[in-house]
């Protein structure tokens, strides 16, 4: 088989794997996010007529500006990484006359895969930390004798440059006027999948309804928010170890593979071939 027959078959074999990869990851984080979603309590149920999440309905904040790159796109990124690593290792093991082993290369395939889960957690964490300050302004501002709409509305025209003041001041200009208070939480629970948003607007109904007083009801979003905080505080500390044992398998085996068992298995190889197999 020529060089470019094998570099051929190795890029379709990098695309499988790097395939299989990604499919595997992919399973992975739909079912931890239905894990942490069962702990947590459902994100955005039906209970107000509202559509699932993942059908953005009107001008729903899009996941693209929410997170970045679509999944398409990272998954895109995963299958380029893939090839590009076989085809690194092949260039370095086909002067070794071992060219299959460029399929270790494939397990590039996961690093889009780990600097997005780093960067959505990253993402996660700010919003739910504006999420925290908007219910705080919020509770202040009712405690000093402030309506809900009036304490939406003066939020509104500070000065902000974060994407969840932006939209707080597109819903409030847009919605406010023309509907209740509640529309605006609800559209901003919508724009960024917040059960935290979505609790707190079932207190605002509550609240509306008779049931509570909007103090507490906001006493309790707020409680709400800071214990999910916490418990998301000690999940990062207890998952690091595991996360951490992917990155250095990418980073050490490689290296291990180069420096320590091909030269063994040569050297194993050579001896064999130089004094023949037994009869």
């Amino acid at each position: 088989m020529t060089a470019l027959g094998v570099a051929l078959s190795l890029s379709v074999a990098g695309v499988v794997v790097s395939g299989s990869f990604l499919l595997a990851g992919l399973g992975q984080g739909i079912l931890g996010r239905l894990m942490r979603r069962r702990k947590s309590g459902l994100a955005l149920v039906n209970l107000y007529g509202w559509r699932r999440e993942g059908r953005e309905e009107g001008d729903t904040l899009p996941v693209e500006r929410l997170y970045g790159w679509s999944e398409a796109r990272w998954r895109a990124a995963g299958l380029l990484a893939g090839v590009a690593g076989m085809a690194v290792l092949y260039l370095l093991f086909a002067e070794m006359g071992t060219p299959y082993l460029a399929l270790v290369g494939a397990v590039a395939a996961l690093v889009p895969q780990m600097v997005k889960g780093t960067q959505r957690r990253a993402l996660e964490w700010r919003y739910l930390r504006e999420i925290r300050d908007f219910i705080t302004s919020l509770r202040l501002a009712v405690s000093l004798g402030e309506t809900i709409s009036q304490a939406l509305l003066g939020m509104a025209e500070q000065d902000g440059g974060t994407l969840f003041h932006e939209r707080l001041r597109h819903h409030v200009r847009t919605k406010l006027a023309a509907s209740s208070p509640e529309k605006v939480v609800e559209a901003l629970a919508r724009d960024f999948r917040s059960p935290e948003i979505g609790a707190l607007l079932g207190q605002l109904i509550a609240a509306g309804a008779g049931g509570l007083s909007y103090g507490e009801a906001l006493r309790a979003s707020a409680e709400r928010v800071e214990q999910e905080m916490v418990q998301r505080a000690e999940y990062a500390i207890e998952e690091a170890p595991t996360r951490l044992v992917l990155p250095m398998l990418i980073g050490l085996f490689p290296t291990v593979v180069v420096l320590v068992v091909y030269p063994l298995a040569m050297a194993l190889i050579a001896g064999i071939t130089s004094t023949g197999l037994p009869r």
